[in-house]
């Protein structure tokens, strides 16, 4: 990995330190928005990242859209 300090991956998300603490220590879910942009920047898949266990996990494209639905309805229903 590339050693970061909590300060340098709060950089790369454009958080605060306390904010990323809490993710860090599954205090708050990690929203999908810095998961993407953590995968990205790791070169990782989303599910090595979100993976307790680290084995990537293998999904149907049809399935991938399904969960992207049912994300915004929750993000939809967070934001009444």
């Amino acid at each position: 990995m590339k050693n970061l300090k909590q300060t340098d991956v709060c950089n790369i998300l454009h958080i605060n330190q306390p904010n990323y603490s809490n993710y860090e220590s599954g205090k708050i879910p990690l929203n999908m928005t810095y998961a993407k942009i953590l995968a990205k920047y790791y070169n990782v898949t989303l599910g090595y990242l979100l993976d307790d266990n680290n084995e990537e996990i293998t999904i149907s494209k049809d399935d991938f859209n399904k969960l992207k639905e049912a994300r915004d309805i929750i993000n939809k229903l967070d934001n009444k």
